[in-house]
């Protein structure tokens, strides 16, 4: 393979890549991105000569939680227009997640970095998203109020909150989507490019106000410093090494957020306001215990596919989704459902962590696995598509991995 074909698959992964994280933005540009995704992955799949459908343990409970909930929605769903959207969405997903794994494993084949293709996508996403906060924040100006729950280019106003959503409708799920280039950038040896992307992600990050993606992010990061901590007092090794080499993240962070909560600005105003409506939980748990009302009454196969929106409608007059995608899952496919998600998680974490025992390095995926997971409580996410490239990528690391392991036992 020479050069020029090098740099022609290094295009082609970028624009694939970049194409899941811009689909969902809605600047008017002239033509929609949703097609531009489209395209970027069949031209993408011109490049491969046969598409391979095979699964991992997890892949195939997952299809058949999907298989499951479509057949039980036939027959359960109240309002079936509703959950033929969903269907409709769980087929493409599907068509997608199938393209990815092969378009992932084509690049593997062609000896790709993906390091290189994540850090380029990662900069580019990140970066256009803060010129758009910008461009949204002087286009505002100071109008906050009257700009309530409106999308200004990269701004979300929210209780008078400007919060950064980039090409994303909701800022929770630009946190979401940077959870694994946030833990990539965090563990690998950085040069000054690298840095300045991560820089650029945390502050993003930051301006999201997203209490629940920062707090996911915060706890598992806690949690793997103190059982590091622990590991290291155990095997009696230096603890001031130790120290220097975990703590310089914390203290950069826990900087920036001090320095600019202390000064008198507005961010300390938006900041305070965040915390302080925290309890409140923007109603999630009132729409939590609607669902349950509704699990209650169908606890064994559930209302249906996509049904909790109308639900809710119908009798708490509630404009809201369930926020939470365990619930909504519980909810809208009864316990027989429910379990079968369980099963898929608990079989996805079982890859990983034998991904992560063959190569120490895969701390990246399961420590974003472990945010992604906490993040999942409070959206519903239940077919995001970053969350299924994830998953993609996961399955096409795993493969690779078994494969060279097995090589190496029989030699």
């Amino acid at each position: 393979m020479n050069i020029r074909q090098v740099h022609l698959y290094y295009i082609l992964a970028i624009i694939f890549f970049i194409s899941f994280f811009l689909q969902r933005f809605a600047f008017k540009i002239g033509f929609s991105l949703k097609c531009f995704m489209i395209i970027a992955i069949w031209y993408s799949v011109l490049f491969l000569k046969n598409i391979k459908i095979s699964f991992n343990t997890f892949e195939k409970i997952l299809f058949l939680f999907f298989i499951y909930s479509i057949t039980i929605t036939v027959f359960t769903s109240y309002y079936i227009e509703n959950s033929i959207r969903l269907i409709l969405g769980i087929i493409l997903i599907s068509v997608i997640y199938i393209l990815s794994k092969n378009i992932l494993c084509f690049l593997l084949q062609k000896g790709i970095s993906f390091k290189k293709v994540i850090i380029i996508t990662a900069l580019i996403i990140n970066l256009v998203a803060l010129i758009l906060y910008i461009i949204g924040i002087y286009e505002i100006g100071n109008n906050f109020i009257l700009y309530e729950r409106e999308r200004v280019y990269g701004v979300l106003i929210d209780r008078a909150i400007p919060r950064l959503i980039g090409t994303f409708s909701d800022p929770n799920f630009f946190v979401l989507a940077n959870t694994f280039f946030f833990y990539y950038l965090l563990f690998m040896k950085k040069n000054l490019f690298e840095k300045l992307t991560f820089i650029i992600i945390v502050i993003n990050i930051i301006l999201t106000f997203s209490r629940g993606g920062i707090i996911s992010l915060s706890i598992v990061l806690i949690i793997y410093f103190v059982v590091n901590l622990i590991i290291v007092i155990i095997r009696n090794f230096k603890i001031k090494k130790f120290f220097l080499k975990h703590l310089f993240f914390f203290i950069f962070l826990v900087g920036i957020i001090v320095f600019l909560i202390n000064e008198d600005t507005l961010f300390k105003e938006m900041f305070i306001k965040r915390i302080n409506s925290l309890s409140e939980g923007s109603g999630r748990l009132e729409i939590w215990l609607h669902g349950l009302n509704f699990f209650y009454n169908n606890f064994l196969l559930g209302i249906g596919l996509y049904n909790f929106l109308p639900y809710n409608i119908h009798y708490y007059n509630n404009y809201h989704y369930m926020h939470n995608t365990y619930l909504e899952v519980l909810v809208e496919t009864g316990i027989v459902g429910f379990i079968l998600y369980i099963l898929f998680h608990i079989f996805l974490l079982i890859h990983i962590l034998k991904m992560y025992k063959i190569n120490k390095n895969y701390i990246i995926i399961l420590l974003s696995y472990f945010s992604l997971f906490l993040q999942m409580f409070f959206l519903s996410s239940l077919i995001n598509e970053i969350w299924f490239l994830f998953i993609a990528y996961i399955s096409v690391k795993y493969k690779y991995l078994s494969k060279i392991k097995n090589e190496n036992e029989s030699r």
